[in-house]
């Protein structure tokens, strides 16, 4: 859904209207540049969708269609958090902290990311991708826990006991 719902919408609004008309497309991904764990199917269809936004500018700017990617981090909303029921909890405490905004987003600030996308004031805005997230896009988020004693073995060369767990 997410790479080839969006890859089919694009090219119907271009082949309907914007080849001959132009326009703006912003497609919304998630919060994926340090990776997804336990979530590697929608990670890498995610990060196909702003492939594919990049792509999609240098094809279609001929017909004066710009097309950006919003990549929003953790948005609360009471119904999205009520479907997690009780790890919902579990998630919120696990990751507020290591977030450099110490919050969540709003859908009013991933909106106006996209309107302004779309406004004439982003004209010369196209293929980028807008980050939306507090900054988490440049820290480790802890989706997943491992053992200490899960790790890497040295095998080039030699670190000392302090160098490692």
């Amino acid at each position: 859904t997410n790479l080839i719902g969006t890859f089919l919408l694009c090219r119907e609004a271009y082949a309907l209207y914007m080849q001959d008309h132009g326009g703006s497309i912003v497609n919304i991904t998630l919060g994926n540049r340090n990776g997804m764990p336990g979530m590697m199917h929608s990670g890498a269809s995610r990060a196909g969708v702003e492939n594919m936004t990049a792509t999609l500018c240098t094809e279609w700017i001929e017909s004066n269609v710009r097309i950006n990617c919003v990549r929003p981090g953790i948005i609360w909303t009471d119904s999205g958090f009520e479907n997690y029921g009780p790890a919902g909890d579990v998630f919120c405490e696990k990751l507020l902290p290591t977030l450099p905004s110490k919050r969540f987003g709003s859908p009013q600030e991933v909106s106006s990311a996209v309107t302004w996308l779309l406004s004439e004031g982003a004209s010369y805005v196209t293929g980028a991708v807008v980050c939306v997230d507090g900054g988490s896009s440049y820290t480790f988020l802890p989706l997943i826990e491992n053992a200490d004693e899960a790790h890497l073995v040295p095998a080039y060369g030699t670190l000392p006991s302090r160098a490692r767990l």
